[in-house]
């Protein structure tokens, strides 16, 4: 996993930073984790997260510029790796940085409802995303 975080993306390395290893932890012993690769270098990391029975599950997304540069793939594969996880498990949400504007963009563009706003120290203002069956 190290190989990628010298490459993420600065808005991706500041969550990251700011949330701390346990997080990160959570995501990759409760959950589902997958690495996107590009040419053998590792395009992004990401994932689902299960908090619990009855809650949906959560998703996560670790990032480099190279998404950028093969968007068209990114979109595809996340958008199969969302429906996936929707078949699966009912609902999906999602937690972004309010200023993390292109995965806003991207979480709405796979069809996620924007479900408000929060502070969630030490991060600051977030925003929710739900989308479900």
């Amino acid at each position: 996993m190290g190989i990628i975080f010298p490459h993420l993306r600065p808005l991706d390395a500041k969550e990251l930073s700011l949330l701390g290893p346990d997080v990160l932890s959570e995501c990759f012993n409760e959950g589902e984790v997958f690495i996107g690769w590009v040419n053998r270098e590792p395009a992004c990391v990401y994932g689902v997260r299960f908090s619990g029975f009855l809650e949906p599950a959560l998703l996560w997304l670790l990032s480099t510029p190279l998404i950028e540069k093969h968007r068209v793939s990114f979109v595809k594969l996340s958008t199969r790796f969302v429906m996936d996880t929707l078949q699966r498990h009912g609902t999906v949400r999602a937690v972004v940085m309010k200023e993390n504007f292109r995965s806003v963009r991207w979480l709405m563009w796979l069809g996620f409802e924007f479900k408000g706003e929060e502070d969630i120290p030490p991060v600051g203002p977030v925003f929710n995303f739900e989308r479900s069956l």
